[in-house]
């Protein structure tokens, strides 16, 4: 019985780590295709398989413990980042989960966590003080889903709020929203 639950539990952090993940839409960002709270699967072989980089971790935690005990990984020992060679390439329009740079360094607040550039922004550039800064590693940023509009070698621009891809009017998400920088 402890056997198959240790293979169990194994078994699908291997499927998590290598081959698809489960995420849940964080932001609204993707209004009229997907909304907040969505669920969907990942395929990570698809565009890449990344090996892991913290070697040491709990399973099938991303990053923090539950009940606010801490981070669920180890920063070392820690291997180099390597990607897999992807089975296909990314098309126009298509949706994918992607880690900004910013995701690397949060802030710790009771109820949620913000990259550290948007708390600068909402404290007018101050960090206020005894702020927990956790700097996380490649792996262990923060996912967002978005959509790949432009490619290597096009040409974008944005233009009374419309999207130009190559000199051509992109198509515009359902609910009619407009570019803002």
């Amino acid at each position: 019985m402890v056997g198959a639950i240790i293979f169990a539990v194994f078994a699908a952090a291997f499927i998590r780590m290598f081959l698809i993940e489960a995420y849940v839409i964080p932001t609204p960002s993707m209004e009229g295709t997907l909304k907040v709270g969505d669920f969907l699967f990942v395929s990570k072989a698809h565009y890449g398989i990344r090996t892991p980089m913290t070697v040491i971790q709990f399973p099938l935690m991303h990053n923090r413990l539950p009940f606010n005990l801490g981070e669920s990984y180890l920063k070392k020992p820690a291997l180099p980042y390597f990607r897999l060679p992807a089975i296909e390439k990314i098309d126009h329009n298509e949706t994918g989960s992607i880690q900004l740079a910013a995701g690397d360094s949060v802030v710790a607040l009771p109820d949620r966590f913000l990259d550290i550039y948007q708390m600068r922004r909402q404290t007018g550039g101050a960090l206020p003080p005894g702020v927990d800064i956790i700097v996380r590693p490649t792996d262990k940023k923060d996912h967002y889903i978005k959509r790949c509009v432009g490619l290597p070698g096009d040409s974008l621009s944005i233009r009374g709020g419309q999207l130009y891809i190559n000199g051509a009017a992109a198509q515009n998400p359902i609910t009619g929203s407009s570019c803002t920088m």
